[in-house]
């Protein structure tokens, strides 16, 4: 996001309650009143952006601002930048912000403290008192022989201090004490030398914590918490110690009752294998006997099949020779299927010169031929007409008809030769 359009997503994102509140507390003008949830869900959809976050810190927008110090890249941050944002600060809950996100996660920690806490500027001194109490509170990088040499800062000028730099040496006192240790009772016998902070929040309903009261809560937590979690620890051993326990007695019970399983299952299984082994020998003598049986059966049916054509054919020629010449035909054709002598094979024969039954057969289609043209003729040299009633009759083929023409033409040429 470039800063146009962030600007434009903070105006949308502001409420008017929200910015009376902000005034309240001291926000300066200009401000939308961005609430701080809306404003880590923007944070989280712009992740760090270092230059749009420069960018945000000098347009000097309250709320731009806020989200400069959530962006921010504070750990490549240099020190004089660093210093020229605290500088710029004019709004105590900004300081917050800023210490939380910026300079508590900056190299130059130590510096800030120092520099900031002696300034005179209200909000820049207010920022260093903050970032020592978080530092006492969030981190470990100062001991607790560097924190206690600010207890006396604190003791002789808490009560002259400005305002909001009054409340920061407050939280600072408080954070130093909560730490626990002899720093901490050192913390706590100077909160109580000191007495009540007085701090003006303004037309606010927030009020200024007492050190003494807050630095033994935080120190009984920090106990019972102690406490609680030695309870726990030690609730925690003895569960492991228990199961253990039973974790050997289940093994050892356990281990016999597998060893039991597994002879079982081996005898079972010892079982399962003789059992298949005389499966097999039966099916060995089952097989041997099918194969004895259908050898025997085949043995049989060829002879069967032989006296069975026998039969059929001896049955076909008697019917055949009681029959007439279609239903003759019919029956060679149902012969030669019985028989064997298929069209195929009469073919074959033809091809290779014919058999002798062919040869037979043309030889007896020429003669007839013959016997044909040489009746034909003497009946042509005299034709009568009782002869030609008788033969006109019988047959009715074709060949009747075209008879009598040849015979006028054979004798009118016998005449011709006469």
């Amino acid at each position: 996001m470039d800063l146009p359009e962030t600007m434009r997503e903070l105006e949308s994102l502001g409420s008017e309650p929200t910015r009376k509140t902000f005034l309240r507390h001291g926000a300066p003008e200009p401000l939308f009143g961005v609430k701080f949830g809306d404003l880590e869900k923007l944070r989280k959809r712009i992740k760090t952006d270092a230059g749009l976050a420069e960018a945000l810190w000098e347009t000097g927008h309250s709320d731009a601002r806020m989200l400069a110090t959530m962006v921010a890249d504070a750990a490549v941050m240099s020190w004089e930048r660093l210093d020229a944002w605290a500088q710029a600060l004019n709004w105590h809950s900004l300081v917050d912000v800023f210490v939380n996100n910026v300079a508590l996660r900056s190299a130059h920690f130590k510096q800030a403290v120092e520099t900031w806490t002696a300034r005179s500027t209200e909000m820049q001194a207010r920022a260093g008192w903050q970032l020592l109490a978080a530092l006492a509170t969030k981190t470990q990088h100062l001991t607790d022989d560097e924190l206690a040499v600010w207890l006396p800062r604190l003791e002789q000028g808490i009560h002259s201090a400005q305002n909001r730099v009054r409340e920061a040496m407050n939280t600072a006192l408080i954070a130093i004490g909560g730490r626990g240790g002899p720093v901490g009772d050192a913390a706590l016998e100077v909160a109580k030398r000191i007495g009540k902070v007085e701090v003006d929040h303004g037309d606010t309903a927030c009020e200024t914590p007492d050190a003494v009261q807050s630095i033994q809560k935080m120190r009984a937590r920090k106990e019972g918490g102690v406490a609680k979690a030695a309870a726990v620890a030690k609730g925690a051993v003895d569960s492991v110690k228990d199961l253990a326990a039973k974790a050997q007695d289940v093994a050892s019970s356990g281990a016999m009752s597998a060893v039991d399983s597994v002879k079982d299952l081996a005898a079972k299984a010892q079982d399962v294998a003789s059992g298949a082994v005389s499966a097999v020998v039966h099916a060995k003598d089952v097989v041997a006997e099918a194969v004895s049986k259908v050898a025997k059966r085949a043995r049989k049916v060829p002879e069967a099949a032989r006296g069975a054509a026998k039969k059929a054919r001896a049955k076909v020629s008697s019917v055949a020779r009681k029959a007439p010449a279609p239903a003759k035909k019919a029956l060679a054709r149902k012969a030669t299927r019985v028989t064997g002598t298929t069209p195929k094979a009469k073919k074959a024969a033809a091809k290779r010169g014919g058999t002798t039954t062919a040869k037979k057969a043309t030889a007896k289609r020429g003669a007839s031929s013959a016997a044909r043209r040489t009746t034909v003729k003497p009946a042509a040299a005299a034709p009568k007409k009782t002869t030609v009633k008788r033969a006109a009759p019988a047959p009715k083929r074709a060949t009747a008809k075209k008879a009598a023409p040849a015979r006028s033409r054979t004798g009118a040429r016998s005449r011709a030769r006469s």
